[in-house]
């Protein structure tokens, strides 16, 4: 009898097999890879999101109670720990009529600026407020007389801490920041 040339099938099942494992795998790790590499690009947009808030928020800070013709009306309206209301000399023309007081509000997990979202899925936005001396104002601060137009400036450096995250497949990616922003309108 002459035995013909060929794979058995017990030899087909087990390369079939084999093949199907590897394949698992392979597929396995793309599919792990793709999801790492979609992580990162979502940590990475809220990431410079959330600098760039800071930015802004750094600008708009060090301008707090800019007053070019020194008429004492300008400054940290009130402040605590999640909100900062403040006015500036906007336009620099010394008339505090035309100037109207800017708001930072964090709420609902957005924080505001002047009532507007500047960005959401923040879980954490704490402002402290230091005076001349460095030392932490525990409580409330308010700077500016609104009724009379004047202020006594105390703070001059603002420090920040916002965290924020949000779920990508199941995932909390969460980014943190915190730095201090000296008001640049109150001398050294």
């Amino acid at each position: 009898m002459q035995r013909k040339r060929g794979f058995t099938l017990i030899e087909m099942v087990v390369t079939i097999s084999v093949l199907g494992i590897l394949l698992g795998f392979i597929y396995g790790t793309l599919i792990y890879q793709q999801r790492n590499a979609n992580l990162q690009i979502e940590y990475t947009v809220f990431s410079q999101k959330l600098q760039s808030f800071i930015g802004f928020f750094k600008t708009r800070v060090r301008e707090i109670g800019y007053d070019p013709f020194e008429t004492n009306a300008y400054g940290i309206i009130n402040g605590d720990s999640t909100i900062l209301r403040y006015n500036a000399d906007d336009n620099g023309n010394g008339d505090f009529s035309d100037d109207l007081p800017h708001q930072f509000t964090f709420n609902t997990g957005k924080i505001y600026y002047d009532g507007s979202p500047l960005i959401s899925n923040i879980d954490t936005f704490k402002l402290s407020y230091y005076d001349f001396s460095d030392d932490s104002i525990p409580s409330i601060v308010q700077e500016v007389d609104t009724v009379n137009h004047t202020s006594s400036p105390v703070v001059r450096r603002v420090h920040y801490k916002v965290t924020g995250g949000k779920t990508v497949f199941g995932k909390k990616i969460s980014v943190s920041y915190k730095g201090d922003v000296i008001i640049k309108n109150r001398g050294l």
